[in-house]
This record gives C-alpha cells, structure tokens and sequence, in this order.
C-alpha cells in the first residue's frame, strides 16, 4: 500500500494500514491511540472535534436513536481516555482499549460497505440525524 500526503487521495486506505498496524504493538494504549487516530480520519479538520467524531461516528452507525447515543457516548468516552493518554500521560484501560477497537473495526466495516469517497460520506454525516442512517 502507497502512502501518499497527496489531499485528493481517499483516507481509506491510510485508516486500514493505520488500524492493521495497530495490532503490532504490544501497548494497549498505544494500540487505542492508533485506532482512535483511524476514526478521526473520518473527519475534515477543525475544531471541537470530540464532539464531532462522535456525532459522525453515532450518525454512521446507528440505525436507531437509542444505539446512535450509545454510539456517541462510547466513542466521547475512548476519545476522552485518549486525550487522558496523549496530553497527561494516563493508561488508557483495557476496557476502553477493547471498545475503540470495536468501534475502529464497525466504522471501517461501515465505510468499506457504503464504497463512496470520503467527501460525500463526511457530508451526508454532517447533514445526517440520529437513528436516520443515511446510507
């Protein structure tokens, strides 16, 4: 796999290699860290960014609004050990470590499904509601 910091290129294939390296790495918190990293490519850059990530992440994958807001409060709760980890030094628990895995692996699942390019898949989440899929 070619990777490029060419702007036009599709984030796809980077998420993938990001996730697949997250597994050679004997630190669960490291590993949390790089598939954390993987969910934030979902997003265009900017501010407030948990809340975004975790808005998007709820809208992709849930089908209801019950599982959106456990979606989003799962993906708030990685985010914040992940900013514990990264800014204070902080392990990131095990059980923290197994849910962003989780959720790496649905949200790639999900966006490997829909097949569309990046551009259109962040619009129709930034437009999208919970427990409206938009795909």
């Amino acid at each position: 796999m070619r990777i490029t910091d060419d702007k036009a290129s599709s984030p796809l294939p980077r998420m993938f290699d990001i996730f697949h390296q997250s597994f050679s790495v004997t630190d669960i918190s490291t590993a949390a860290l790089l598939r954390t990293s993987v969910l934030e490519m979902l997003l265009e850059e900017g501010s407030e960014l948990s809340y975004r990530l975790a808005r998007s992440i709820a809208v992709l994958l849930g089908n209801n609004i019950e599982k959106s807001v456990e979606v989003f409060k799962s993906v708030k709760k990685i985010y914040g050990a992940r900013s514990k980890f990264v800014h204070n030094g902080k392990r990131i628990k095990k059980e923290d470590a197994e849910l962003a895995h989780k959720i790496t692996c649905d949200v790639l699942r999900k966006l490997y499904a829909i097949n569309d390019n990046m551009k259109t898949i962040q619009s129709m989440l930034h437009q999208g509601a919970f427990g409206i899929p938009p795909f």
